[in-house]
């Protein structure tokens, strides 16, 4: 970290980390039709590895204020690929499950943009955090086949956040406190969707030459907080609500194969969900 000046201050990072993959990445089963037995192809996958590179710069402004820009760059590397030069099946685009796919730590990707953070600290019973990043996120196969860099799953281009809080003091150690959350970004990547061979299979079939081309509509969500908190010199309790997607926005998970309509329907996320609580500490 070098001192620019007395409120500005500039940081270099670097980092070599690895981690083991989900536990069903290497219980995969693959049944033999030939002698009809299982077996299991990707128990001996390695970790998968990144390399990190962060430049961050700090300024600090008048009442608690702090703006931070951060470029950052990350390469994978090991990453479990599908063996089938036909596939474009990367874990970097995948939710922990189980999946039918021999796998070899021969793929890679990367992450990389600019964040931009501007914070206000707790201080007059007040605090904010506003918080944005575009970036780009890639993946290449290097399993014989389509090794070139498509974009993943993930790369929405941008996403950013605001957060929110309040507190007010009342009489006899009450306190009254409201806050909020809300997070937009632009929508997830999918693959074009085979319908043909949907409708045969009766599952959900992606086209595998054109990877993560399509894209759902924006997420976009609000979550708010209230609570009254009485505080007495032998215990205290807080009641609260918390209501989570307030405006109870439609946001889209991912696409499937509805076998009923025989056509393509779309799973959605969380409605509004409201949730009441009350604490008693003593």
């Amino acid at each position: 970290t070098f001192n620019i000046n007395r409120n500005s201050t500039l940081s270099l990072s670097y980092g070599n980390h690895s981690r083991m993959l989900p536990w069903s990445y290497y219980n995969t089963k693959i049944y033999n039709d030939v002698n009809q037995t299982y077996s299991a192809p990707n128990e001996d996958l390695g970790f998968i590895r990144a390399t990190h590179y962060t430049v961050m710069f700090n300024q600090n402004f008048a009442n608690k204020i702090r703006l931070k820009i951060e470029p950052f760059y990350q390469y994978l590397y090991d990453v479990p690929v599908s063996t089938n030069p036909n596939s474009t099946f990367s874990m970097l685009n995948e939710e922990p499950d189980f999946y039918s796919e021999v796998m070899a730590n021969t793929g890679e990707g990367r992450n990389y943009g600019i964040e931009s953070t501007l914070e206000k600290f707790f201080d007059n019973q007040l605090f904010f955090i506003l918080n944005g990043s575009v970036f780009n996120s890639e993946y290449k196969m290097n399993n014989g086949g389509l090794d070139e860099w498509f974009g993943t799953r993930y790369n929405t281009k941008f996403s950013g956040s605001f957060t929110t809080g309040k507190e007010w003091n009342l009489s006899n150690g009450r306190r009254l406190e409201a806050g909020g959350r809300l997070i937009y970004s632009k929508g997830m990547k999918f693959s074009q969707i085979d319908t043909n061979l949907s409708q045969e299979t009766g599952r959900i079939i992606y086209q595998q030459t054109n990877p993560y081309s399509e894209q759902l509509k924006d997420y976009m969500r609000m979550d708010l907080r209230m609570a009254f908190r009485k505080n007495t010199e032998k215990r205290s309790w807080r009641l609260s609500l918390d209501i989570q997607n307030a405006t109870n926005r439609e946001n889209i998970r991912r696409p499937y194969y509805d076998r009923r309509q025989g056509n393509i329907g779309y799973d959605l996320q969380s409605s509004l969900v409201p949730a009441l609580s009350y604490i008693l500490d003593f």
